[in-house]
C-alpha cells in the first residue's frame, strides 16, 4: 500500500514541477520547445520506420 502513495507522490511533484515552470516561462518559450520535441520525435519515428523497411525489404529480396 505504500507503493501507489510514493508514485502519486512523485507523480504530483512532477506536476507542480512542470506547472511552476509554464507559470515562469513565458508561453512562446513553452510552445517552441514542445514544438521542437514533437518534430524530432516525428523525425526519430520517421527514422526508424524507413530503416525497418529497407532491411525488411533486403531480407525479403534475398535469395
Amino acid at each position: 500500500m505504500k507503493k501507489p502513495n510514493k508514485l502519486y507522490r512523485k507523480l504530483a511533484l512532477g506536476f507542480l514541477f512542470i506547472l511552476g515552470l509554464l507559470s515562469f516561462l513565458p508561453a512562446e518559450f513553452v510552445l517552441a520547445t514542445l514544438l521542437f520535441i514533437a518534430v524530432t520525435y516525428g523525425g526519430v519515428v520517421v527514422i526508424k520506420l524507413a530503416t525497418s523497411y529497407d532491411l525488411k525489404d533486403k531480407r525479403e529480396n534475398k535469395t
